[in-house]
Order: structure tokens, then sequence, then C-alpha cells
């Protein structure tokens, strides 16, 4: 069920809700209040922009002071709207920020609802930002339900979609509430037993609406469902029933939908062993509609869901009137369909309480109403997707794709149509974040958020940086790093990933500085960091039984893992070590066993067998450092961690 395609069916009526003035005859304005007012409406009758922006400052001075009358709100209101609207149209959108947050303060006394909506969902996308995290091996969020992955994301598509993905670990099934025909369901259900994967199990409910007072009469249809479920009960399922409850044309009443609900719920919990109920809705909500009105309460309630488009153009349509342009702001699409600020408020109200997925999702490549290609805008969305929502939010824990074209809709999200979303998608999720073959795995890394202030000791100067840049209108821009105002590293790709080596700065304090600038160079945002370098400390030994093994180059803490120098290392535990330049690899081996490692990969080989690695070999001060643990375990070594005083030691 697509988000765009409903919509077009009651939004389109809405146009931006600007203000009018109230005959209240109480108030006189200042006189120099009217030249400057003449001046205001001769501009936008002449579209000047920079004389509107002169006159509206002009009056915003005159009125600051006076009392703030109903005549005084309206006239600060739509003038400082007006501000807002013309630096929209000289492009910009930055400098609106504050210009409508000044606005939002009169609109809402003033009850303009709908220009209140309209003003937030603009706020929420024109303000810049660029944040910096570091990969991590601790733990992300973790809330205890049913089917929670400790370490990582699940992910997959859907269950008749890309056939020949081999690190899927959930799968997404459709069914319809009320089909008798479970033949589709029962193949899908024994093939992810087979494989050991998740599936989200998506009930839908095609009558919308009008379906869900029929919900608590069909009992007996719930049960043989669910008893069907339970026949498979080493696969954990996620009930996603009556997904996008805020969007439907037929719309539900709020107290028939949870009581439908929480019907299922009840018999699912007591009818299966390996379920967990998952309330989901669009990431937008429909105009008038709050999406908390249908939550079912926590108690029902396992994991909550999200529909997480991104579509070029609201509705299919590149043709929308100028007074019609907010719905493209207010519906995230085109310049506003960055998924992390599209999940702001589903995260917000419920991502500190419960585990969330993204329960079906997409970037559309071609638009099928104009019949555009897209490939590349939509290329650049499905990587904000898929590395930045793991990355700002710790909540998600499953990301499903919806690989499947259907005609009569405006976009096609399919991966098995355009060749270059499906090779971009593979090598997307074979990044050590998500969770790999199986559903009871765990991903080698996660992410947590920078503080401005961070140290820095011996073991950590080699710090992996990755940053979030949200830019309106430059979908990916530059960014570089500078330590002391001097150019240290730079990258045009998400997420920006670059290694910074801060063994070679001096103790105390240094400014880390990250700026986005768009393709002129022009600085778009930019953020500040105080680097605390401290060389007297983290100093980590190595201690092999009872004797310390002494490195050219101290070990290194990456992602929370120790990396060592290899060529040491193995060779103190009796290892051969060779290295291929022009592939940068890596080769330790003994008379049993051969480990082959790459630079910056993620994917070891073993004997020829591909595995996961938990941190990548790094080169640092021309030395290539691996994880340790890795390497001695693999080998037939034990490898613990002391504290006070910390060292890694190495048990033969």
């Amino acid at each position: 069920m697509k988000f765009m395609r409903i919509l077009g069916t009651f939004l389109c009526c809405f146009v931006l809700c600007t203000a009018t003035a109230i005959p209240v005859k109480a108030y006189e304005f200042p006189s120099a209040f009217w030249p400057a007012n003449d001046r205001y409406i001769w501009a936008v009758e002449q579209g000047n922009n920079q004389e509107i922006i002169d006159s509206v400052n002009q009056i915003v001075e005159i009125l600051k002071d006076e009392p703030e009358t109903t005549e005084v709100m309206n006239v600060m209101g739509s003038r400082l709207e007006q501000l807002c609207l013309t630096y929209e149209r000289m492009g910009q959108h930055a400098t609106t920020v504050d210009y409508y947050r000044r606005y939002l303060y009169y609109a809402q006394k003033m009850g303009w609802a709908d220009a209140v909506k309209i003003a937030n969902a603009k706020l929420l996308q024109y303000e810049p930002e660029i944040s910096l995290y570091t990969a991590s091996g601790l733990p992300q969020a973790h809330f205890g339900a049913p089917g929670e992955p400790e370490l990582g994301v699940l992910h997959g598509v859907t269950s008749d979609g890309i056939n020949d993905l081999p690190n899927e670990s959930m799968v997404l099934l459709y069914h319809e509430f009320g089909d008798p025909e479970t033949g589709w369901m029962e193949a899908v259900f024994k093939e992810a037993a087979f494989k050991h994967l998740a599936v989200e199990f998506a009930w839908n409910l095609p009558g919308q609406g009008g379906q869900v007072s029929d919900v608590t009469q069909q009992t007996d249809h719930i049960i043989q469902i669910l008893s069907i479920i339970e026949k498979y009960n080493s696969v954990p399922v996620y009930i996603r029933f009556g997904a996008e409850v805020n969007i439907w044309g037929t719309r539900a009443d709020p107290e028939g939908f949870k009581a439908a609900f929480r019907h299922v719920a009840n018999l699912s919990r007591q009818y299966t062993t390996n379920t967990a109920m998952v309330w989901s809705i669009n990431k937008v909500s429909s105009w008038d509609i709050e999406m908390n009105d249908y939550y079912p309460g926590d108690e029902y309630v396992d994991w909550v869901g999200v529909s997480c488009y991104s579509g070029k153009y609201f509705l299919g349509r590149n043709d929308w009137p100028e007074k019609e342009k907010f719905n493209e702001v207010v519906f995230q699409t085109g310049d506003n369909a960055d998924p992390v600020r599209g999940m702001r408020e589903v995260i917000t109200k419920y991502g500190g309480r419960k585990p969330i997925m993204l329960a079906e999702s997409g970037a559309s490549h071609t638009i099928q109403s104009l019949g555009e290609d897209a490939t590349d805008w939509a290329k650049t969305e499905l990587e904000r997707m898929y590395h930045y929502i793991p990355m700002v939010y710790p909540q998600v824990k499953l990301i499903a794709y919806f690989d499947k074209t259907i005609e009569t809709e405006v976009n096609d999200y399919a991966l098995t149509s355009n060749q270059q979303m499906k090779d971009l998608y593979k090598e997307l999720v074979a990044q050590p974040q998500f969770i790999q073959d199986r559903w009871d795995g765990k991903a080698s890394i996660t992410f947590r958020k920078l503080d401005q202030s961070i140290p820095i000791d011996q073991s950590s100067r080699l710090l992996p940086v990755y940053a979030y840049v949200h830019t309106y209108g430059v979908q990916q821009p530059r960014v570089s790093y500078y330590i002391d105002d001097v150019w240290v590293a730079g990258s045009n790709q998400i997420p920006y990933h670059v290694d910074l080596n801060l063994g070679r700065y001096p103790a105390g304090s240094h400014i880390l500085r990250v700026v986005a600038e768009d393709q002129n160079g022009r600085v778009l945002t930019e953020n500040s960091y105080t680097l605390q370098i401290d060389h007297a400390s983290g100093l980590l030994p190595v201690i092999l039984d009872d004797q310390q093994i002494v490195t050219d180059v101290p070990p290194v803490t990456y992602a929370d893992r120790t990396l060592v120098p290899i060529r040491v290392i193995s060779e103190a535990l009796g290892f051969q070590v060779d290295w291929d330049e022009d592939t940068q690899t890596v080769t330790v081996r003994d008379s049993f066993k051969k480990l082959s490692l790459q630079i910056n990969n993620y994917t070891a080989q073993v004997n020829g067998d591909d595995t996961m690695l938990d941190a990548p070999p790094k080169i640092l001060d021309d030395r290539t450092l691996v994880p340790i643990r890795f390497i001695s375990e693999v080998m037939g070594y034990h490898v613990y961690w002391e504290e006070n005083p910390s060292a890694v030691r190495i048990i033969s």
C-alpha cells in the first residue's frame, strides 16, 4: 500500500493559509507604519524580492514594541510569512529558519492551524545540520521486545522480490485479512525456517476503515492464521496488523481500530510463541490526522513500524503551482525526502520505548506517471536510508525494502526492475551494521554520536568518524575535516567516513571542524568539536602468556576493538605473514590455517571461506593493524581483556 497513491484522493484541496486582515478598529497603527506598508504592497505587486525584504524588516522594526493587539499580530504574522516565502523563492532556505520561528509565534497566537503545520514542516526541512558519529562495538538501544536483535539491523525484501540475495536476514510477506488462501504464506514460512530468516507478516485490511469493525468478529480466521504461524515457531514473526492507518482513504474510527489491534494482539499471545505485534504507520499522516490517536497502547505494541518511501515528486507531478508547492515539504518529496528528517516524528514519539522497523521502504527510480528515469536521484536516497538510518537512530532494528513494481502506481521502487539500484542495494546491506545470513546473528558494529568534547588517549588515536549531513536543496554535498583550521581529510560520498590519525598531534586541546560545501565551494553548514588529546594515558600492552610483546606501533582501539600490528604479533605467535601491496591484503598462515584480510574490508577468508570481522584491518604509521581477537582465536588462542591496569592477554 503506497503512500503517494492514497494521498491523491484527499490532499490536493489544501492551499497555503496566508493571513487576512481582521476588521477590528480599536487600535491605530503608528504613522510611520503606513508609508512602510505602502512600500510593502507595491513590492509584492511588482514581485520585487529585495523591496519585500526591506519593507517587511522596516514594518517589523516599527511594530516590534507595539502592544500585541489582534491587528498588530495579524500584520506581523502575515508580513513575516511573506518574508519567508520571498527567501524561499530566492533559494535561501536556511535564512528562513529564524524568520519562520518568529512567524510561528504569531501564527499560533492567531490560531492559523494549517499555516502552523506548514511552517513546522518547513522548519524541519530547512534547518541545516552536520553531526559526527563513530563506529562502536557496544550494543545499541535495546528494549527487550520479542524478536529484537541485540546488535545490528535485520534486512530483506518482499517475499516475491530479489531471489539471489546471499545475506538477507528477514523477509516481508503480505497477506490480506479474511483471505482463506494460505498456500503462499506457508511456503514463505517454510523457506524462512530453512534459511533461518525472520518474517515480517504484513496482515493488511483491504477494506481499511470499513473493515475494522469486522475484525473482532473474525476470531476463528485469526486463530487459523496464528496456528499456521505457530507451526513454524522457530521463525520470529512480526505481525504488522492494519498498517498505514494514518493515511487510509477509508478512515477508521480510532477507538475501533485500537479495539481490533488489541483483539489480534491478545489472540497472538494466546496462540503463538514466536510473534511480536507491530503497530505500523506512514511516516507522515494525512493532513488532519494525529497518528498517536490510533496507538493501541504500550501493553499491546511490541514494535513500531513505519512506511518510509522517498519520491522525487509529490503525487508524481512536477508542475505544481506555487501556492501548492508546500505539499512537497509537508509530505516530504524531492528536496524534502531525507529519511532521517522524515522519521523524526515517529522516533520522537515512540523511539524512547519501542524498537522501530522500517516496515516498508523504497526509493523511486522511475516516475511512471511521467515516464521519467530518476535512477541517480534514487541511488542517493537509497544510500541516505541504509547509511544514515542505522547510524542516527539506534532504535531501528529492521529495514524491509518494497521490491515490487505495481504498474498502476506513480512510482516504481523495485530493485528487480533496475540493475543499478539492485547492485547498490546489495552493496549497502553487506555493510557491517546489518545482520547477515540469519535472524539470530549479530552485526559487527553499531554507531554512537560524538559529544562536542572528544577525549583521545594513546589507544584511541585512530578515530573513525562519519558525518550525517542535512543541507536543503543539496542532496549530496562535499564534507571536509579540519584540525586547527588545517584541512586533513574530505569526502563526497555518503556517509563521509574518514579515519583520523590523532597520534600526530601534541597533547592538549585541538579543534576539529567539519564543513559541508556545495559544488561551488559555498559553505552550507558546519560544526566544531574539541579534541582533548592525552598521550600519557591509554597505552595498551599485549601479553602472550606471561611475556609482554614489544611492538614498534602501539595497539589501538577501533570501534571498541583492539587492533595490533600484524607482523609483530603473528611472528610472536609463530605464524608466517605475507603482504600483497597491489590488493592491500595480508595473509597469515601456519601448517593448518590460512587467513586473508584486506585493508578496510570487514570480510576475511579463513581457509577460503568468507567470515565477518568485528573490525577491519587498518594501516597506521606505515604498519598494518588487524583485530587481535579474530586473529588469535581463529588460530587457536584465547584472548582476554584485563582491567586495572588495562591489557590484552593472549593464552596459548
